[in-house]
């Protein structure tokens, strides 16, 4: 008959080290009392990063400069004593390093690591709030002191580089909840950098929670104004007004709550949402362009998932233009595409392409015939058919706008566009 063993006789639960808020070495509910000299070596060996470090660098570490032989043999008796201490042979010589027995010891800063890896940012800015090695009692070196302070620099900068990597990509725009949590976390770590602000308040708009996301600008600008006159950056002031324009021109959908700002979010289409969130929402811009077609019957809701992404688009810079065909229009030709096209989302494309591309598309947009622009006849589309040269020039114009930047052009109820309106797509 088999019976369950919840521990052993005489066993002892393994070492702990926290190097957050620590050095403190525990065993279970206790606390293993070790010479501050080695709480050094410890902290040293287990913050290193790797299994075996130099023993040349935990020398430097540890005492001033000395007699070569003396300080060797101080660092063999400090191995030795810290293992006796310990119960473990935690801690190896091994001829010019020092070998470290991970498996010996848990230890707090391998949380922090996985921390990082599962996107708990919070959980991570609380250990960094505890402080790397704050308790540390006696830095024996300069070197030491120096050595602390650059890990502590290194473990805030890792945890803000993933932060702003996360909400910078797709994924965040969907993630709600967590993503303003991210947010916020990067703006605790770094009050002042009005980038950061603007990660925040986009993350809070993209979860729907606008006036929160004007509550953070306005703390950032009650704060920054502490230090004489701010005002914000361009950027910023688009984004300010991006989400209060969006959120009041959104149509309202019948079973959304009247009282809030923010449109009903868009339901059952997450993997749809995914997808398209990952080919629209790029940190960077990708050689050449991609045709993305969202299929699906009518009413099931195509139009109103694009435009739920388009403005999480325009929150991130992206530039944006879009137009909806129609039948009666159909018979139009470039139609809806020249319609989209006649708006800034063309200039910067427009200002890098030369002749003759540039002047055929000019004649195309209405808004350069009204500023008097060459109009030649010969690259009009006529009987449906759309001319070779202005293809050419069209495919320019696109190739132009995706080199440098995440461009997007949306042409909804496509079914209606004419031949001359597919052929450049």
């Amino acid at each position: 008959m088999a019976h369950e063993q919840t521990g052993l006789p005489g066993t002892r639960p393994g070492p702990r080290l926290e190097l957050f808020g620590g050095p403190v070495l525990r065993r279970g509910d206790l606390t293993v009392r070790v010479s501050p000299l080695q709480d050094c070596l410890l902290s040293i060996a287990f913050a290193w990063g790797a299994d075996r470090f130099p023993r040349a660098m935990a020398q430097n570490l540890l005492w001033n400069p000395a007699p070569r032989p003396l300080i060797r043999h101080r660092l063999s008796q400090l191995v030795y004593q810290t293992n006796q201490r310990c119960g473990a042979r935690i801690i190896e010589l091994d001829r010019e390093h020092l070998r470290v027995n991970r498996h010996e010891v848990e230890c707090d800063l391998d949380d922090f690591h996985s921390m990082l890896e599962s996107s708990q940012f919070e959980q991570a800015c609380d250990m960094i709030d505890l402080g790397f090695l704050s308790a540390l009692s006696a830095k024996r070196t300069e070197a030491l002191s120096d050595w602390i302070s650059e890990r502590r620099w290194e473990q805030r900068e890792r945890l803000k580089t993933l932060i702003r990597k996360y909400l910078d990509g797709p994924k965040s725009a969907r993630d709600g909840a967590l993503a303003v949590s991210a947010g916020e976390v990067l703006l605790r770590l770094n009050p002042e950098e009005e980038a950061d602000l603007r990660r925040l308040m986009r993350a809070s708009a993209e979860s729907g929670q606008v006036r929160e996301a004007e509550a953070a600008y306005g703390s950032f600008a009650e704060r920054a104004s502490r230090s004489g006159d701010w005002k914000p950056a361009p950027v910023t002031a688009r984004l300010l007004r991006c989400m209060q324009s969006e959120t009041t021109t959104t149509p309202w959908s019948e079973d959304a709550n009247r009282d809030s700002e923010v449109p009903a979010p868009v339901v059952g289409r997450s993997d749809e949402d995914a997808a398209l969130s990952r080919a629209i929402l790029r940190n960077k811009s990708e050689p050449g362009w991609k045709t993305i077609a969202v299929v699906g019957e009518e009413g099931v809701g195509k139009t109103r998932l694009v435009e739920a992404i388009l403005l999480r688009a325009r929150m991130r810079e992206h530039p944006v233009a879009q137009a909806s065909a129609t039948e009666l229009e159909s018979p139009i030709p470039l139609n809806p595409l020249i319609e989209s096209l006649n708006c800034d989302w063309a200039e910067r494309p427009l200002r890098e392409i030369p002749d003759p591309w540039k002047a055929t598309v000019q004649s195309l947009l209405p808004r350069y015939q009204k500023q008097g622009a060459h109009l030649p006849t010969t690259d009009h589309p006529t009987g449906g058919h759309l001319p070779r040269h202005t293809c050419e020039a069209l495919l320019e114009l696109f190739r132009s706008a995706a080199k440098s930047q995440c461009a997007v052009l949306f042409l909804d109820n496509f079914q209606w566009t004419d031949e001359s309106g597919v052929a450049p797509l």
